[in-house]
């Protein structure tokens, strides 16, 4: 487990943290709380969008949540045969890289609850939604588990062999910046699931 919070690092400035879980640059504490380190930045990084506020929205939201095992327990053969090709190949990922892996997105962990709570030992999932964590850590203790935005990943350079962003990228409004951010945390030789 040590070794998954040595490669975090300060999303206000850059700086390294310590074991203490404070940033040696600007001194900012963060917590970890049931689990759940809070590695959100203090400041905005890109503009808020009004979309995110809106009662319809919010609606759409809570009720994704109640729905969540439609799309992955459903009868449809065809989104039946669709989701399990994505997780055939992130399972393939995991047995053939043993190194650093992140899970960008990674919501209530509802992709690992298909394989059975299967994570490999290096795993952190990633998500800025607090309550989606929370649903996480009870379903399983195996991943570390960080409060984060893709915009500005709490990661030092070159950290992961493998990344996953599964059925993610589609949310994010700006998504040029969150590829920059995954580029900037996988190795050279390292790989980049996205579905």
């Amino acid at each position: 487990m040590k070794e998954k919070f040595e490669v975090l690092k300060c999303p206000d400035c850059g700086g390294c943290i310590n074991a203490a879980l404070t940033c040696k640059s600007c001194m900012r504490k963060y917590a970890c709380e049931d689990d759940i380190c809070d590695m959100m930045p203090s400041k905005e990084i890109v503009p808020a969008l009004n979309i995110y506020n809106e009662p319809n929205y919010k609606k759409f939201y809570a009720l994704q949540g109640e729905t969540e095992g439609y799309l992955y327990r459903n009868k449809n053969p065809l989104i039946n045969w669709v989701q399990a090709s994505g997780y055939r190949a992130i399972k393939r990922l995991f047995r053939e890289h043993k190194g650093m892996a992140l899970e960008c997105g990674c919501g209530t962990g509802i992709f690992q609850e298909i394989h059975g709570g299967i994570v490999p030992e290096n795993y952190i999932m990633l998500d800025a939604d607090r309550c989606s964590l929370t649903k996480i850590k009870r379903r399983q203790n195996l991943a570390a588990v960080i409060r984060g935005t893709n915009y500005r990943l709490p990661f030092v350079d070159c950290s992961f062999d493998v990344v996953i962003s599964h059925a993610q990228l589609e949310h994010l409004a700006f998504l040029d910046l969150a590829l920059e951010e995954i580029k900037r945390v996988l190795k050279p030789s390292g790989i980049f699931f996205a579905s």
